[in-house]
């Protein structure tokens, strides 16, 4: 099985309702009901999410790190996931930044360095992230990930 990512939108409603409730209590189904019956966007990055994280991280890390930021920890009952909400300006930046990096060439280069024959599914990955963000963002709604 092992750990995966998946992320969906959440509403800004939903979001300061998690305030109250962390434990994501969230009542309906704002995203549902924006886009239609399983037609609201999702992304799921299953194993690759690592690449992103050595990718938008590092150093000096990038806006869209947030996107991806976290680990799953262990405990004595096996692994517990992580979560995390961003807002919707949160995911607005998120958005512009994967624009701005997947238009220039020379920033994607250090891919086929690192993970070789693993790099197109990593520039796919950047690819769908900057599309579900944008959408999410368009709609002003935030993104509930969860990685484990």
């Amino acid at each position: 099985m092992g750990i995966r990512y998946f992320a969906s939108p959440v509403s800004p409603r939903q979001i300061e309702q998690s305030h109250e409730c962390p434990r994501e209590c969230f009542d309906g189904d704002d995203a549902w009901d924006h886009w239609g019956p399983g037609r609201e966007p999702t992304l799921d990055l299953d194993k690759c999410y690592p690449e992103l994280q050595w990718l938008l991280g590092g150093d000096r890390p990038r806006r869209s790190y947030a996107l991806v930021r976290g680990e799953t920890r262990q405990s004595r009952y096996g692994w517990e996931s992580f979560h995390r909400l961003l807002d919707p300006s949160e995911t607005r930046a998120i958005a512009a930044d994967l624009d701005e990096l997947l238009a220039a060439p020379d920033q994607l280069a250090t891919i086929g360095c690192r993970f070789g024959d693993r790099s197109d599914h990593a520039h796919e990955d950047l690819r769908r992230a900057q599309a579900f963000t944008t959408r999410v963002a368009d709609a002003g709604f935030g993104i509930h990930y969860r990685i484990g």
